[in-house]
């Protein structure tokens, strides 16, 4: 019997079709829970790129569908795991990471590939400024979108993608004709496709760089500023000025539809292929646009809220997230509108003006699966920058919701965390491990940093977590804060002591707190220790102290006695020295006897009134008698001339206008006499100060010529000077 005999039995046999009907389904199970994180990414987010489900954050939004989610759960609280500081280049595109926990972003001009562990793994010059994040590809490969070369105006003409390897050697370079602002979108089957400014879209081989097509979708006439997005179907979107093209994988237009404002930020596309716009500047009042995957809108959002009387304008900040129960949340600028004809009186509206806008404010919105308000979150009159929320596989929302804080909430508004650092500039990232990555400014500063906050502690391990255990102050009152959280609930309380290190002077640093109280409700709350900076008149230099934290303190055995660690904090002095004064010269040798043709060297140095030594002090040199050979500015070599006399070499030295001279004495004796000897005088005993021009004078200091050793003694100007 042949092979398809054998399968027909097979099948006509039922006890054995459900056998094997049975085995497929335990297979499907084994399958589910061997790869069930990974299949949930496939179908909580289109992402079916292959990165999409090795990666745990691969490009602008999470993946290329762009709904901001996350397929693990994000931070619990609020401490800093760890932080590096960067060069305020600029910023722009928010962070990625791979799958091998690795964080990619752009500063400047420079891409970055930082480790989990906060460190630096390498970095490379891009030489071009970037607007969006990185894309990573299913080999691990990076894609970057930047703008190109700028021509003698300063304009800039075009712009490139560029690739690299994991460990950072570029692969490859392709231009566009004009400037891109958006992330690359990447395919399962090795394309690579991206929007410039003029409205064309490029498709690439990503592995080569090489040019598949290059087309305008028709009849488009706006400029494209986001990233693609894939949906399940493998339909790409990309918005064009007011309108929304739908392509397929030749660039053909499937079908267009115009929002009525412009699509400035990426659309975001769900599992069952529903699509959602985030609707900038135009006619249209509903700032949210939902449609259905052939085009057709299925509900929109109006952003615009009341408070009172007054009405406000409203623009989307980033495109939307997307929540797994299908709630949407969304950041807008809200501006408060008047009138022209309703101002009070001696205000008036610029010319052809109909309104007058006032304050903003940001507004985070949750919107039901259906399109009705959930509830608004304002926190203050501030907007935020241009950031969207994100939500993590439990629903919980992480949101910048003024320029320097960000919150975690509940689905239904209650807060989690929140947390004040420097300015937010783009959308944060959350790994694998849970933890979320931010670049914002430090505090108090103007450069950017990476932030990795989340509690990686050890689930039901008691324990202490202190973060940052290293920070800096400054004695202009700068302050820097820590935090303190509990890693499990304790059945007491738990008492930790704050102690400053630099007691009892507390001449450096000053805590704002004694101690911290931690109970069975609070326990993972980070409590924020700020410590402030003392300042002082004494040129100290920067100094480094201990902040204490002292051994826990509880009936709760688990925890009593545990010792966090401490806090180093460096305080920046802000005293600077008085300037430097020249008080005298003093040349080494004083005395030297030569007979003709004997050389020796002389050294000069510039001192202050404490006699130490000065830097930048300029000398000259003159004397008789012999040749001078100036090696260096504070070094001459004299060579004997054919006399025998004694006579001076003068060194004078200037610094800030200030003149100071010396003088050091030589005898120079004929060859053919034998040397004569000097006796030194007893201690104390000096001879007739010998005759000077200026308005001191030189004592000479006898030596045993023979013992020319002697003449490297250095004489302090007490010893020479009247």
């Amino acid at each position: 019997m042949n092979i398809w005999g054998k399968f027909k039995n097979i099948f006509r046999n039922r006890r054995l079709w459900r056998t094997f009907l049975i085995g497929m389904a335990g297979l499907g199970l084994i399958l589910v829970s061997l790869f069930g994180r990974n299949i949930g990414q496939l179908f909580n987010r289109p992402d079916t790129i292959k990165a999409a489900l090795t990666s745990p954050w691969s490009t602008h939004g999470g993946g290329y569908g762009h709904i901001n989610r996350s397929a693990y759960a994000g931070p619990t609280t609020n401490a800093i795991k760890w932080r590096n500081d960067l060069p305020f280049d600029g910023y722009r595109g928010g962070p990625v990471i791979g799958a091998n926990g690795i964080i990619y972003f752009v500063v400047g001009t420079k891409l970055y590939a930082v480790g989990s562990d906060g460190e630096i793994d390498w970095q490379k010059e891009l030489n071009s400024q970037v607007w969006g994040s990185p894309s990573l590809g299913q080999n691990g490969n990076i894609y970057i979108a930047a703008y190109g070369e700028h021509n003698s105006s300063g304009q800039i003409v075009s712009g490139k993608v560029v690739a690299f390897s994991p460990t950072g050697d570029q692969l490859w370079n392709h231009s566009t004709t004009s400037w891109l602002e958006g992330s690359p979108l990447l395919t399962s089957d090795d394309r690579l496709l991206i929007g410039d400014y003029a409205g064309y879209v490029y498709c690439l081989n990503s592995n080569t760089g090489e040019e598949i097509w290059q087309k305008k979708p028709s009849p488009a006439t706006g400029v494209i500023t986001s990233s693609g997005t894939l949906a399940p179907d493998g339909t790409i979107y990309f918005g064009i000025g007011d309108t929304l093209y739908a392509l397929d994988d030749t660039g053909t237009t499937k079908w267009t539809y115009d929002a009525n404002g412009i699509l400035q930020f990426s659309p975001a596309v769900t599992a069952d292929g529903k699509i959602y716009l985030a609707v900038g500047s135009g006619s249209s009042e509903e700032k949210l646009q939902v449609l259905s995957s052939t085009g057709t809108k299925l509900w929109g959002y109006d952003t615009v809220t009341l408070a009172g009387t007054a009405a406000y304008s409203s623009a989307v900040m980033g495109s939307p997230a997307i929540a797994p129960d299908g709630t949407v949340y969304i950041h807008t600028l809200d501006a408060e509108v008047t009138s022209c004809d309703d101002l009070p009186a001696g205000m008036n509206c610029g010319e052809g003006q109909t309104e007058l806008y006032g304050g903003t404010r940001g507004t985070l919105h949750s919107v039901s699966s259906t399109g009705q308000k959930n509830w608004t979150y304002s926190d203050l009159l501030v907007p935020p920058y241009w950031t969207s929320p994100i939500v993590d596989k439990n629903g919980i929302i992480y949101a910048v919701v003024e320029p320097s804080k960000i919150v975690s909430l509940r689905p239904d508004k209650t807060e989690v965390w929140n947390l004040s650092i420097g300015g937010v500039f783009a959308t944060p990232a959350i790994g694998e491990d849970g933890i979320l990555y931010l670049i914002g400014n430090q505090p108090n500063a103007i450069t950017l940093a990476l932030y990795a906050i989340g509690n990686t502690a050890t689930p039901g391990t008691p324990g202490i977590t202190v973060t940052p255990t290293t920070g800096t102050t400054t004695e202009a009152a700068t302050t820097f804060d820590f935090t303190v959280v509990l890693n499990t609930a304790p059945t007491a309380d738990v008492i930790i002591g704050i102690v400053n290190g630099d007691l009892p002077t507390l001449s450096e640093g000053i805590v704002d707190k004694t101690s911290l109280t931690f109970t069975s409700v609070n326990w993972n709350t980070p409590q924020t220790v700020r410590v402030t900076g003392v300042d002082d008149t004494e040129v100290d230099g920067d100094q480094t102290y201990t902040v204490t934290t002292v051994n826990a303190n509880s009936e709760d055995e688990d925890y009593d006695g545990i010792d966090p660690q401490d806090v180093l904090i460096t305080n920046i002095d802000n005293d600077t020295s008085a300037p430097a004064v020249l008080d005298h010269v003093e040349i080494v040798p004083l005395t030297a006897t030569l007979t003709s043709g004997q050389t020796q060297t002389f050294t000069a140095v510039g001192k202050d009134a404490t006699d130490s030594p000065l830097a930048d002090v300029d000398f000259s040199w003159t004397a008789t008698g012999g040749v001078l050979d100036r090696s260096t500015d504070t070094r001459v070599v004299y060579t004997a001339g054919d006399i025998d006399s004694v006579f001076e070499i003068t060194v004078t030295g200037i610094l800030d206008d200030i003149s100071r001279s010396a003088t050091a004495q030589i005898t120079i004796i004929p060859t053919t006499e034998t040397p004569i000897t000097i006796l030194p005088p007893s201690e104390g005993d000096y001879s007739e100060p010998l005759p000077s021009s200026g308005p001191e004078s030189i004592w000479l200091i006898n030596i045993t010529v023979a013992a020319l050793a002697a003449a490297g003694l250095v004489y302090r100007r007490r010893s020479l000077m009247k």
